[in-house]
């Protein structure tokens, strides 16, 4: 038997020839060992097909050569749309027998697990046994036996629809010698999904639950990325797949769904009377795992919706801003802390603090721009509403307000003590002024206060009362 090695380079040399005038090979799809696939073309209507041909020294055996073709039309029989069609076969001019397939537009299944880091996901396992058990229940049906079920002979195609390919190929490897069975399985792998029957040899044993097994080996391998069997040659893997149980998949996949466990343990059974009877009952049991899987990835889509106690509460970036307050905030279903009102009385302070000083400042630029501003003045009795002069006419200046009395100005300063008390026509008591004037020598305290204003005049601030500026002392000086 060629190498591996020396099996592929036969299969490129055939590149770019024509088989028996007929059909052009374009590449090499892949190579097993017990046929080469290649993509190929019709010489005369351009028709595209895969080619399979058994290798050389496979098809001089006249029994593997009859049971290849026989079993290759099997698919046939079964009429699923997830088995491949043959269409034609023949032989080609050095002897090797080939058949004619329908070409394929995708991935074989262990490419599109390495391509995925070596693990898919639950629901894509799930979808693909719910695929290959749908095929295995009709060719189950039609009394085929695949036997030789792995992630090398399932095919994905990029519509996402499923094919299986060799039926029956394993059934091929057993009818030769046994030393050149060992060697094609080995080329293959085939021993790491062989069910203990098939391991050992029970021909008469093998039926459509041995197919389950290896639906159940496949999974294994998909889920947790390793065989059902790990050993370092195909005799160990052999020998443990006859003598040893399958380990529970959560042994190796904790984070499993249970119940997606229980499928592949129980397609596992050591004993086939306690796997599941037929395809179609472990097609149900993932049917419905698959759809409890898909009910609990949409509850956390449901929950994300808020509740009706939730709803009415506003979104952080919807709400408008807070109102700070000293007093003690209300808030629904949170309590706010001594600390929290503490903080907010603080922050309330200083808002305040700078309110008042935006005012002054706004105040004193206001005066500025307006002229000299008269000092302030202390608040005058409530019921002083004119002051008169020594003339006996209030004194009203332009803007007018009274002037202060200054000892420069040539306008004698009034007493408060001569400030006539004007009379309350609602016949309430009178209120006297009394003389403010200091105990120390000096001038006597005056009352300012606004007379009545001409049209467009500016008002006067409040009445005041003030003490007149000792002599020669600018009242303004302050100010300054």
């Amino acid at each position: 038997m060629p190498t591996e090695d020396e099996i592929l380079l036969r299969a490129k040399a055939r590149v770019g020839t024509t088989i028996n005038a007929r059909w052009l090979v374009d590449r090499v799809v892949g190579v097993g060992g017990m046929a080469v696939v290649y993509a190929a073309t019709h010489c005369r209507n351009n028709k595209r097909a895969a080619l399979k041909l058994l290798h050389p020294e496979l098809s001089l055996d006249p029994g593997i050569r009859a049971r290849f073709l026989r079993e290759g039309y099997a698919a046939n029989t079964v009429d699923h749309p997830g088995v491949v069609r043959i269409d034609d076969d023949g032989v080609t001019e050095d002897g090797a027998t080939f058949i004619v397939m329908e070409l394929l537009d995708g991935e074989s299944l262990d490419a599109w697990q390495a391509r995925e880091g070596g693990r898919l996901s639950t629901t894509s396992v799930l979808s693909i046994a719910d695929q290959l058990l749908d095929v295995l229940a009709s060719s189950h049906a039609k009394g085929i036996i695949h036997r030789d079920l792995k992630p090398e002979n399932i095919f994905v195609q990029k519509s996402g629809a499923l094919k299986v390919l060799d039926f029956g190929i394993a059934r091929v490897r057993e009818a030769g010698a046994g030393s050149l069975a060992t060697r094609a399985g080995a080329l293959i792998g085939t021993p790491s999904y062989m069910a203990p029957e098939q391991a050992r040899g029970l021909t008469d044993e093998v039926d459509a639950r041995t197919d389950l097994w290896s639906v159940g080996a496949t999974m294994f391998k998909l889920l947790s990325g390793r065989l059902v069997h790990e050993a370092a040659t195909v005799n160990e893997i052999l020998a443990r797949s006859i003598l040893q149980h399958a380990p529970p998949i959560s042994s190796v996949v904790p984070d499993l769904d249970p119940r997606v466990a229980a499928i592949v343990d129980r397609a596992l059974a050591f004993d086939k009377h306690s796997r599941y009877p037929d395809a179609l009952a472990m097609q149900a049991a993932v049917r419905e795992a698959s759809a409890a899987l898909t009910a609990v990835d949409a509850a956390p889509k449901a929950a994300s919706f808020p509740s009706a106690a939730s709803a009415a509460t506003p979104l952080l970036s919807a709400a408008p801003p807070p109102v700070l307050t000293t007093s003690r905030p209300v808030v629904a279903g949170s309590t706010v802390t001594h600390d929290a009102r503490r903080t907010l009385a603080v922050v309330a302070a200083a808002c305040l603090a700078a309110g008042i000083l935006i005012a002054v400042a706004l105040r004193l630029a206001t005066s500025s721009s307006s002229g000299p501003v008269a000092p302030p003045v202390a608040e005058p009795p409530a019921s002083l509403s004119s002051i008169e002069t020594a003339g006996g006419a209030p004194a009203v200046s332009a803007d007018g307000l009274l002037p202060v009395a200054r000892d420069d100005s040539g306008v004698a300063p009034v007493p408060v003590s001569e400030l006539p008390t004007p009379r309350n026509d609602a016949n309430t008591p009178p209120i006297s002024a009394k003389s403010a004037s200091p105990a120390t020598s000096g001038p006597a305290m005056t009352a300012s206060i606004p007379a009545k204003s001409p049209p467009g005049a500016r008002t006067a601030p409040p009445t005041t009362t003030t003490a007149a500026p000792p002599a020669g002392q600018d009242p303004f000086s302050r100010r300054r």
